[in-house]
């Protein structure tokens, strides 16, 4: 909600407002996929946003990429991770 907040330059934003309905477009879905990409390291594209236009629903989707990324590690690079921090 933060980040769309900042995005739209609006106070309220609510997690099943739709993007196109508060007024997106292409310049702010770049503007929002890069935060997340850059926030989350993760592949997430353009229709990604449209196809999942609310914040409930793009958080699935977030959710689902972080879970495969996670799953995909090998036991080496989870200790590495572990040991990291």
């Amino acid at each position: 909600v933060e980040m769309w907040s900042s995005v739209f330059g609006l106070e309220r934003i609510g997690i099943h407002d739709n993007f196109l309905d508060l007024g997106g477009h292409s310049l702010l879905a770049m503007q929002i996929v890069d935060r997340i990409r850059s926030r989350y390291q993760i592949a997430l594209t353009l229709m990604d946003l449209f196809e999942a236009p609310t914040i409930a629903q793009l958080s699935s989707v977030i959710e689902t990429r972080i879970l495969a990324k996670i799953e995909s590690l090998t036991d080496e690079q989870v200790h590495r991770l572990i040991a990291s921090d």
